[in-house]
């Protein structure tokens, strides 16, 4: 298990939302047509594609934080080891969602890029980099959707 660990602070962050690729659990709406294993591997796959576009974006602390709580191992094997992993707390993930922001941002990271792993057309030279390098004053944190369109907070 590799924890958040230390971090530069006023860097920009990109925090990626991650579910464990448990069969059963991730992509439910999918299985009818790729089965519970297949929806887990299908999962992970876009774990490690988000993580690695996120890694390669110069200039950035990347973290992933995890649900449930006790899969940081499980996700750690899928991402680069620059990753800082954080533990997912909250009833619903509109609390997860702003837990882990705040844990970010409680480490002094501005501004903070939030995605999940459901944009397999993620790129790190497109919305990525052009979010992560905005100027902390302009916003605190944003979001990045599947559909790739930026939400500004703040």
């Amino acid at each position: 298990m590799r924890p958040a660990g230390s971090v530069i602070p006023g860097r920009p962050a990109v925090l990626i939302m991650a579910k464990a690729p448990r069969p059963g659990v991730v992509k439910t709406r999918l299985h009818p047509m790729l089965g519970p294993d297949g929806c887990a591997a299908l999962a992970e796959q876009l774990i490690r594609h988000t993580a690695s576009v996120a890694a390669g974006v110069g200039g950035v602390t990347v973290f992933a934080a995890v649900d449930p709580p006790d899969a940081l191992g499980e996700v750690s094997g899928l991402v680069p080891g620059s990753v800082r992993l954080l533990r997912q707390r909250g009833a619903n993930l509109g609390e997860r969602l702003a837990t882990a922001t705040s844990e970010v941002l409680g480490r002094g990271q501005r501004p903070v890029v939030v995605v999940g792993t459901d944009a397999p057309t993620l790129t790190g030279n497109g919305s990525l980099r052009r979010s992560a390098s905005l100027p902390a004053a302009a916003a605190w944190c944003s979001a990045l959707p599947a559909m790739v369109a930026t939400t500004w907070w703040g």
